[in-house]
């Protein structure tokens, strides 16, 4: 892909909640965001859980030198805002952007509902043609029936962006499953394995040595329930399509001090 053009990547849960979480450290961590996310220098930044209106803005203002693909459906009082608390910002223009919130079902969690996750899925305009970035948000849950709503979820993804087969795609975001632990009842087929035999190529090649962005044992913040939480990679980028490839390994960001229950994971890509 000689000439393509360099594309740096990072992806992040901010966890900026309307509620209140004991070890979440709000006013430290949203200074620390506001200060060290526009110092990436990144050309496309996926924020997840960006919940809370007036700190939406905030961000927005600090990076201004990127461009907000959602801004007019995030900017509004809501708490919980129809974008699922995904924040898209882009180095390119955006030619359009569209928010899918993930169907509903009788026992789903109280937390997830009213968090109405789901993908925003953008067109770029980039140097080398346009580009289509899926950012998603799945289910979170550690027990095999999690992985199984998390497997459905991925069918609707698969099925939307069938239309789109042939294009240039990035799906990146917080998945919720890493695939060193991600198991449904009966040995069925994983949400992560479905995605692979859709043509989608993952970034890290399902390691997650060195890249567990959710690791309670090096970061407080990722210690606010009692149950004890495992070390794992929870953010992944995948692409599918000849105009789209990866050139470096990921690698964890914003660790240092930490702005989040969850590290930055960073990519660089070559478009073109």
């Amino acid at each position: 892909m000689s000439g393509g053009k360099s594309l740096s990547v990072v992806s992040i849960n901010i966890q900026d909640l309307p509620a209140f979480v004991p070890v979440m450290d709000r006013r430290v961590r949203r200074h620390r965001m506001l200060t060290q996310l526009p110092g990436l220098g990144a050309d496309l930044l996926l924020l997840q859980e960006s919940f809370v209106p007036a700190f939406r803005m905030r961000l927005q203002q600090a990076l201004r030198d990127l461009t907000p693909a959602n801004a007019t459906r995030c900017n509004g009082r809501s708490l919980f805002p129809a974008c699922g608390g995904l924040l898209t910002f882009s180095r390119f223009p955006v030619s359009w952007s569209r928010f899918v919130a993930w169907p509903r079902f009788p026992s789903m969690k109280l937390d997830e509902r009213f968090g109405r996750k789901g993908f925003l899925l953008s067109e770029l305009e980039t140097p080398r043609g346009a580009l289509l970035v899926c950012h998603v948000h799945m289910y979170a849950g550690k027990r095999p029936p999690c992985a199984r709503v998390r497997r459905s979820q991925v069918e609707l993804l698969i099925e939307y962006l069938d239309p789109f087969r042939g294009r240039s795609i990035l799906l990146a975001g917080d998945f919720n499953m890493d695939p060193a632990y991600e198991v449904i009842d009966g040995g069925a087929t994983t949400g992560w394995e479905l995605l692979l035999a859709a043509g989608f190529r993952e970034a890290a090649q399902g390691s997650n040595d060195g890249l567990r962005t959710f690791e309670p044992s090096t970061n407080d913040y990722a210690r606010y329930t009692f149950v004890k939480n495992y070390d794992c990679r929870l953010t992944q980028f995948f692409v599918r399509g000849e105009g789209l490839e990866v050139v470096s390994a990921p690698e964890l960001c914003l660790t240092d001090p930490p702005v989040s229950d969850h590290y930055g994971l960073r990519v660089r890509m070559i478009v073109g």
